[in-house]
């Protein structure tokens, strides 16, 4: 599963066969694994917003989030750099933030939620 979910988000190898105890894997598995704490955590998050800002409560730790946002940085870069792409939603993307999808140039009004009238 690990390395289906580094191939089709990130493409990437999470080298979770070879090695069991990879990188990606272990920052994967501390992401989603339950622990009492953990559960505490988005119960608070979710129900009293106002004690999470208080005490700067996050789904995920600081390690893991900048273990993606490197992973994520260093993969844009190699592929602009390179002119790599692959058909993966960091791809997707990639392509929207160069605004190279279908042919359509996006802009912030694609972004925002638009009211519907009854």
């Amino acid at each position: 599963m690990t390395n289906v979910v580094a191939t089709c988000a990130f493409g990437v190898n999470g080298n979770a066969i070879k090695n069991p105890e990879s990188e990606f894997r272990r920052m994967g598995r501390n992401m989603i694994e339950p622990n009492y704490w953990k559960n505490v955590k988005i119960t608070i998050i979710l129900l009293v917003p106002w004690i999470a800002d208080l005490f700067n409560l996050r789904f995920i730790t600081r390690t893991v989030e900048d273990f993606f946002r490197r992973l994520v940085k260093e993969v844009v870069m190699y592929r602009e750099q390179n002119k790599v792409t692959r058909a993966d939603y960091l791809q997707y993307l990639i392509n929207l933030k160069n605004k190279e999808l279908d042919g359509d140039s996006i802009n912030d009004h694609d972004f925002t939620p638009q009211k519907t009238s009854k």
